[in-house]
């Protein structure tokens, strides 16, 4: 009998014991601030990741056009209500992934009109039928309301429940064919998921019963052919004689519609072309509210008032390409106002948005973009000085989600894109010099493939050992390279090479043993920094620790493959290619970092925020190992779209095998 008490003693001790133990890892286990939310349509809803610090992948995986993310952040995501409906998120922390349901409520979503309908009577529809439409008869003449399948006897007479008011007055009409100016019927509206009482325009399309928020993209077109299978169509044109065409569409059944605006040979904007894109609201993921701007000649345009004002959609980038032409243009005031609010990153001006005839330009940047982090870029640094003379009056970076005080560390964000890379940050260019490094011959010698014994031998890495340009040093007996400014080589080198492509000493090389330990401390030198060649293959193979990548111009660079092959370090230091490391012309990168850290353990690598894939010919596998590996690394990016390359999630595979690509937040890394 004792003994089965003691038994039972032990058992209850180690079941206790097992308890207390099994607790911390139950209080760490992260969940969700709820596994089920119910938004009504219009509002926003915060979900949360409790018991857990680490960086959340948040997506979206069905049910897109009912909901959409309005901030991100670390550990948290902000929920917006789009459209009546049932969706999923997806949160996904390391390997746990998590899931919430959301249900949307709520017929009327924000900016949409009242339950009733205005008037709609025969002046509100075109009454013109164009002479260069013979395909479109008198039965398929619009009634310019938004039920398309309506004729105007069926359409009540209802008056509205709200006051309309008129934006523009149309000047005297020019002597070519172009499109009439948008008048601007509108009412007024306060912005539901802005903080405090922000108001905002809801405007009828070019005078006709359709709600520009009703409309998700806006096409120009080259042509003024109206497609048969259209549901109405409008005469835009300044002179009303067919010029210049408008028809809609709404091919996914969303009860949004895609507008197209036609005229032959491009369509030309009128003098007068405020509020233009104005309100134009695309809830489709990775779909731009406007397309085709190269078809658009803006060459006579004076006011450009609110051109783009509060339009947005899910994209993160907008370019107005390099035929917007601002020449004759007086005011920009607000036109890029409330533009891609939370979303907008990068916004590229082109080659001819020319600021010399501006007179007014108030709130051009009125709460345009992610807050803090959209950049500008513009063609040249006199339109840089412009903007930064006028970024406070502009609001340039100031609004309801900034502070309203000016920041002058802004400026930095406008951006003279000749000196960017197609990353879409700032890079640092060499002075003008037809000097450069030669291309590394990648001279090696083949290790032994069997013992003493015959027995065959495994490499983790390349079953080579290269020489640094051709010499007899061997890169592995290198423990350190560093990359100078000058090439002007000290008393105390042991020995020196000339690298430069030229064989005129612009480029040199040489190397010391400060501590006699039988390895090289390398230095390769040119005037004002080494510019690479553009073969870079194997330029820093077989070696372990590099210093003043940042002195390295990697602009002309067009083949980096086997660049950092069998990299590794003693001491597990980060590969740091810093914020200078332009990729943005190269074309190849096969086996860029093979075999990265396989002797060393785990290493991280760093790709900096000039680094790119935009111009590769062929996907690459970046990072791969002859044998498996015990330890797993990361590869730190700054932009989604690098992040999302390497995982490579259309193919389902990761380019860097052991290493997962992670967005930095470290932002005085450089």
């Amino acid at each position: 009998m004792r003994t089965k008490n003691i038994a039972m003693i032990l058992t209850m001790a180690l079941t206790a014991g097992l308890c207390q133990t099994a607790a911390p890892s139950q209080a760490a286990t992260p969940k969700l601030s709820t596994k089920n939310l119910t938004i009504k349509v219009g509002k926003t809803a915060a979900l949360k990741v409790k018991k857990s610090s680490k960086k959340v992948k948040w997506s979206i995986v069905s049910g897109k056009k009912n909901i959409r993310f309005m901030a991100k952040k670390k550990t948290s995501v902000k929920v917006k209500a789009v459209k009546a409906g049932k969706a999923k998120i997806s949160c996904k922390i390391g390997k746990k992934k998590l899931v919430c349901k959301v249900t949307v409520y709520g017929p009327i979503p924000p900016c949409v009109v009242p339950t009733q309908s205005p008037t709609v009577t025969a002046s509100a529809a075109p009454t013109q039928q164009p002479t260069q439409s013979p395909a479109v008869t008198a039965s398929a003449t619009p009634t310019a309301t938004v039920e398309p399948t309506s004729t105007p006897t069926q359409t009540p007479t209802l008056t509205p429940d709200y006051e309309m008011k008129t934006i523009n007055t149309p000047g005297p009409v020019a002597d070519y064919d172009c499109l009439k100016v948008e008048e601007g019927d509108y009412k007024s509206y306060f912005v539901p998921d802005a903080p405090g009482s922000i108001t905002c325009l809801k405007i009828k399309f070019f005078g006709t019963d359709i709600w520009r928020t009703d409309i998700e993209q806006i096409i120009i077109s080259d042509s003024n052919k109206v497609p048969k299978e259209v549901l109405g169509q409008f005469d835009l044109s300044e002179k009303q004689n067919g010029s210049v065409m408008a028809w809609y569409t709404d091919k996914d059944n969303d009860g949004k519609y895609e507008m197209t605006i036609g005229q032959n040979g491009g369509v030309v904007a009128n003098v007068n072309s405020s509020y233009l894109f104005s309100t134009i609201q695309n809830e489709e993921e990775n779909e731009p509210f406007l397309v085709g701007i190269e078809n658009l000649d803006t060459s006579h345009v004076e006011d450009m008032n609110s051109m783009f004002y509060y339009s947005e959609d899910g994209t993160k980038e907008f370019d107005l390409g390099d035929e917007f032409d601002t020449s004759q243009v007086k005011n920009i005031t607000d036109m890029f106002w409330a533009m891609g609010r939370n979303n907008l990153k990068k916004l590229r001006l082109g080659a001819k948005f020319d600021i010399s005839k501006v007179e007014k330009q108030s709130c051009a940047f009125y709460y345009t973009g992610e807050p803090s982090e959209l950049y500008c870029y513009v063609k040249d640094d006199t339109t840089r000085q412009w903007f930064l003379d006028h970024a406070e009056e502009m609001q340039w970076h100031m609004g309801f989600y900034t502070s309203w005080d000016y920041k002058p560390e802004y400026d930095e964000y406008i951006v003279n894109e000749q000196s960017m890379g197609l990353a879409g940050v700032p890079i640092r260019t060499h002075e003008p010099t037809d000097n450069r490094i030669m291309a590394e011959p990648a001279k090696y010698t083949e290790l032994p493939s069997k013992d003493e014994n015959g027995y065959p031998i495994s490499y983790v890495t390349d079953a080579k050992r290269y020489y640094f340009f051709g010499t007899e040093i061997k890169r592995d007996d290198i423990e350190e390279l560093t990359i100078e400014t000058s090439c002007k080589v000290p008393e105390e080198a042991l020995g020196q090479f000339d690298l430069s492509e030229k064989q005129n000493g612009s480029v040199m090389a040489w190397y010391t043993d400060k501590d006699k330990d039988g390895l090289y401390e390398m230095t390769i030198g040119q005037e004002g920094g080494v510019v690479a060649n553009p073969n870079s293959c194997y330029l820093f193979c077989d070696l372990s620790d590099i210093n003043g990548m940042g002195n390295l111009y990697t602009s002309g660079v067009t083949d980096m493959s086997y660049m950092f092959l069998d990299y590794n370090t003693e001491n597990g230091t980060m590969l740091n290619l810093g914020n200078n490391f332009d990729t943005s012309n190269v074309k190849r990168m096969d086996g860029m970092f093979a075999y990265f850290g396989a002797e060393s353990g785990r290493l991280d690598v760093r790709l900096g925020k000039a680094f790119t894939f935009k111009s590769l010919e062929k996907v690459p596998l970046l990072m791969y190992y002859k044998t498996p590996v015990e330890y797993e690394g990361s590869v730190f990016v700054s932009f989604e779209e690098v992040a999302d390359y390497i995982r490579n999630s259309k193919k389902g595979s990761t380019l860097a095998m052991y290493h997962t690509a992670v967005i930095e937040n470290y932002p005085d890394w450089n």
